[in-house]
């Protein structure tokens, strides 16, 4: 099944329609294509599948019309794969959740027929796989797209993992947008401070060991991070589970104020000024 280095299910059909924000580059228009599918192993619907839901949003319209091809393309890309990229956006989670379910086959059919012929007992949640992919335009306002995804697979065990992540668009040149357009050189340790006392600030507490004793930076150090998205009020940083806090305390979001970030923002590519 897929995995996603790059989390609850977003109602985003509205968000699609109005395009949120005012228009920018290419007078853009959105909608989702969705997929709801479950692949039974042996094509048998008394036994154990794989269910997969899709939502997968897209640029319906644009001027000129070939513009949304070009910004499809790498929307696709980022919410399904590569090689997914050069499809519609219908033929492309089509295509992607028939992987999926070929995969699931291809992995647990020799599995489950081994099973059965040992005369083993059949634990049907075993083979009981699920996944949800979901994109949505978080934001769309002059030069820049905020587009996020989300993902949850579950295969078994305790419980199934999600993720989301955030890229920021720049749409005159479909570059992701980084840290390291929008800020000065080595910005990474006065951010990391900002990162620390907001979070210090959210919590009401006044040390970073206080934090600790709560489960933060206990599976991995809080540092700025590349999944961040970009907003009229600042930059707000996402990070997903296990990043920096164990799976019980979910996704960690810590919201930077444009006037919190100061001295340090040194907007290289003038994308910040789409949003401000």
């Amino acid at each position: 099944m897929r995995k996603y280095s790059l989390v609850a299910a977003l109602a985003i059909a509205v968000t699609l329609l109005t395009a949120c924000g005012s228009r920018g580059v290419g007078n853009l228009s959105f909608d989702q294509t969705t997929v709801d599918v479950h692949y039974h192993l042996f094509g048998d619907t008394a036994k154990p599948s794989a269910h997969i839901q899709m939502k997968v949003a897209y640029v319906r319209s644009a001027t000129p019309e070939d513009m949304a091809d070009r910004i499809n393309a790498t929307l696709l890309r980022l919410a399904l794969g590569s090689r997914y990229s050069s499809f519609s956006p219908q033929e492309a989670a089509q295509a992607y959740a028939d992987a999926y379910g070929d995969e699931y086959r291809t992995d647990l059919e020799p599995t489950y027929t081994a099973q059965v012929a040992a005369g083993e007992e059949i634990v049907g949640y075993w083979y009981d796989y699920e996944e949800e992919t979901e994109s949505s335009v978080e934001l769309y306002r002059r030069d820049l797209l905020v587009y996020r995804t989300y993902s949850y697979e579950y295969t078994g065990g305790a419980h199934g993992i999600s993720q989301t992540v955030y890229y920021n668009i720049d749409l005159r040149t479909m570059h992701i947008v980084t840290l390291s357009d929008l800020f000065v050189d080595d910005y990474a340790d006065a951010l990391t401070e900002l990162l620390w006392r907001q979070l210090m600030d959210d919590h009401h507490v006044s040390t970073r060991g206080a934090l600790e004793e709560m489960g933060y930076a206990a599976v991995g150090d809080l540092a700025p991070t590349q999944n961040f998205r970009l907003t009229q009020e600042g930059i707000t940083f996402h990070y997903n589970v296990y990043e920096v806090a164990p799976y019980v305390m979910g996704a960690v979001q810590i919201k930077l104020s444009w006037a919190k970030l100061g001295d340090l923002i040194n907007d290289s590519t003038g994308i910040i000024e789409s949003v401000k």
